[in-house]
């Protein structure tokens, strides 16, 4: 049986698991795309941003955070929009930022967690179906029928199954990679964010 024929097999269940992992690909690369540009902002733009500050030309930085619209810039803007206010202002403006942008960052993971959790139930249900249709081919045409008939069946149910684990492994694995990497933005972009305000606060 070629992959093809294996595929078509499956029956109406592989249609529904071939949009989950089209949808599954689609998110994993638009992760990998954005959080690679995420975290070179973090090493490039965001020292120009604090070594504007340091020379006290706020505006630029605004300026420059404006033109290059990151998690961290965003971040970084809020901060600097606070001049001229007391440290607790300043500090609660950016952590209260910053906890917004890390939920909207992560938000997309969880559209990848329902893949990994649907994938395998969806290849179930197809099991399930592709069985019931076997045993009653059995039943309704050939008595008791021969075993190698049901085995077939069987085989031919099983991939949706197969196919339910093949989507959903590496959704799940992608997702708690990408969470992983997003905290580890987060806890980077803390440390510009504490730079910033310890720049503003000693020029004040």
């Amino acid at each position: 049986m070629s992959l093809w024929e294996t595929v078509v097999a499956g029956g109406v269940s592989m249609v529904f698991l071939g949009v989950l992992s089209v949808a599954a690909l689609a998110l994993i690369v638009k992760y990998f795309i954005v959080l690679s540009a995420e975290s070179n902002s973090i090493s490039v733009i965001s020292d120009e941003v604090l070594a504007l500050a340091t020379d006290g030309k706020y505006e630029e930085a605004v300026g420059l955070c404006s033109n290059n619209s990151y998690y961290i810039t965003r971040i970084l803007k809020a901060g600097l929009k606070s001049d001229g206010k007391p440290y607790i202002i300043i500090r609660e403006s950016v952590e209260g930022f910053a906890a917004r942008e890390t939920i909207l960052m992560r938000r997309d993971t969880v559209y990848l967690n329902a893949i990994a959790v649907l994938s395998p139930m969806l290849g179930l249900l197809g099991t399930v179906l592709g069985m019931m249709q076997a045993f009653n081919v059995i039943a309704l045409q050939e008595g008791l029928g021969k075993p190698e008939m049901l085995a077939e069946g069987i085989a031919k149910a099983l991939v949706t199954t197969a196919a339910g684990l093949i989507i959903a492994i590496p959704a799940m694995g992608f997702c708690f990679y990408f969470r992983a990497k997003i905290q580890q933005i987060a806890i980077q972009a803390q440390e510009k964010s504490a730079e910033l305000i310890a720049i503003m606060v000693g020029r004040s």
